[in-house]
């Protein structure tokens, strides 16, 4: 395929599975960072799985007053970490796809929205709890309500480019639902301001981010060996 470098794409899917790598282990060495403190209750202690959002790990002073700034500056590089690494891999996917002028559209209309969702990630970073709540509720739900048609729009160009494998339609699927049915969750699930909607809240949104990551991993993994075989 013109303007299609194989060797430098596989590479982008390859770097896109160590991103994965590095963010995880950034991530749970923010979480041992984090002081204590969740919306709810400012005195627990340290970081607790069911209570407190991925986010809070961004703040840079804790729920219990105690400052956060190395854990917090972990959150915001583990976040970028997936942003580079799953932004760049787009764009090969963007090119992958552009077979027909029908996978052609349908990826670049994915490509903007995927633009629209990096950056409101990157807001998302640099917006701290603590500092600016509203604007970074705000970031969240953007990024989130514009995932899903990033997802959908990939996977029917990845369907008609027609050299998708079937492992990779399957993983745009799953990312799709999973976006969707996080997306339904917010808008008439129950409000993080109860004790037992805070969990729901926690667990929904921990459970969305690891079957995203696992997905978008699985898919970059599984066209760079279909790339090794062409």
């Amino acid at each position: 395929m013109k303007n299609f470098d194989e060797r430098r794409a596989i590479r982008a899917f390859t770097r896109a599975g160590w991103a994965t790598f590095t963010a995880a282990l950034l991530g749970a060495v923010a979480m041992l960072c984090y002081p204590g403190g969740t919306g709810l209750e400012h005195n627990t202690s340290r970081y607790q799985l069911t209570q407190n959002f991925l986010s809070d790990l961004g703040m840079t002073v804790a729920y219990n007053g105690q400052p956060n700034r190395f854990g917090a500056l972990l959150f915001v590089i583990s976040l970028l970490v997936l942003i580079v690494g799953f932004g760049g891999a787009m764009l090969w996917f963007i090119r992958l796809y552009s077979r027909t002028p029908t996978s052609r559209n349908l990826a670049q209309g994915a490509g903007l929205t995927g633009v629209l969702v990096c950056l409101s990630f990157v807001g998302v970073a640099f917006t701290p709890e603590n500092a600016v709540m509203r604007l970074h509720v705000q970031f969240t739900l953007f990024a989130f309500r514009a995932f899903p048609v990033a997802s959908v729009l990939l996977l029917l160009a990845a369907y008609k480019s027609g050299v998708a494998t079937p492992g990779a339609l399957f993983a745009w699927i799953v990312s799709t639902i999973c976006l969707t049915a996080y997306v339904v969750f917010l808008s008439i699930g129950p409000s993080p301001n109860t004790p037992n909607g805070l969990v729901a809240c926690v667990i929904a949104q921990k459970s969305v981010t690891i079957a995203i990551v696992v997905s978008l991993t699985y898919v970059c993994r599984e066209t760079a060996r279909s790339l090794n075989v062409m």
